[in-house]
């Protein structure tokens, strides 16, 4: 079975390329790029807690309670910017994700969510998810399960969702975990 036709990295520097026959690829492919995965809440929430993580790098966990800092957190091909965590009602966060090179590992991101101020005031069970890939795809979901347990993070037990991504980097699926 021929390979040709598929897509293939260039050994050494892991561009994404079409195998055209033979042993040298044409390099045609643009992997994707970064990747900003936003999460917002209404005037009903207050304080939603993330743990999110690439599958390839699950110690490199970034939101409340992991790491806070707003620098680049890299893990080998793995890529995160972080917002910090934003306490208020009514407002968003966001990390910024990538791999370099696609073919670095596995290529899916999870995000689970709590809201840590829980309340009778603050009743909120669900949240807006919005992925946006440069000069990519984008992807909701509106009514995300979040966990409602006063005075926690968010773990890796709670609902949340998992971003999928193509081998050459684009942004394929987004579905609620």
């Amino acid at each position: 079975m021929s390979d040709s036709g598929k897509i293939c990295y260039k050994a050494g520097d892991g561009r994404v390329a079409f195998k055209s026959g033979g042993s040298a690829p044409i390099y045609k492919v643009a992997s994707g790029g970064w990747t900003t995965v936003t999460f917002a809440w209404g005037s009903d929430g207050k304080d939603l807690d993330i743990c999110a993580y690439w599958d390839g790098a699950s110690d490199m966990k970034v939101g409340y309670d992991y790491i806070t800092s707003q620098a680049e957190q890299v893990s080998g091909a793995y890529h995160i910017y972080y917002s910090g965590d934003i306490k208020e009602v009514d407002t968003s966060e966001w990390v910024r994700i990538k791999m370099a090179p696609w073919s670095g590992g596995v290529r899916t991101f999870r995000v689970h969510f709590n809201f840590f101020e829980h309340s009778a005031t603050y009743p909120a069970t669900t949240c807006a998810v919005i992925a946006a890939q440069d000069n990519g795809a984008s992807k909701v979901l509106f009514n995300v399960p979040c966990s409602g347990v006063y005075n926690r993070g968010a773990l890796v037990k709670d609902p949340g969702v998992k971003l999928t991504f193509a081998a050459n980097g684009t942004l394929q699926s987004m579905e609620v975990i």
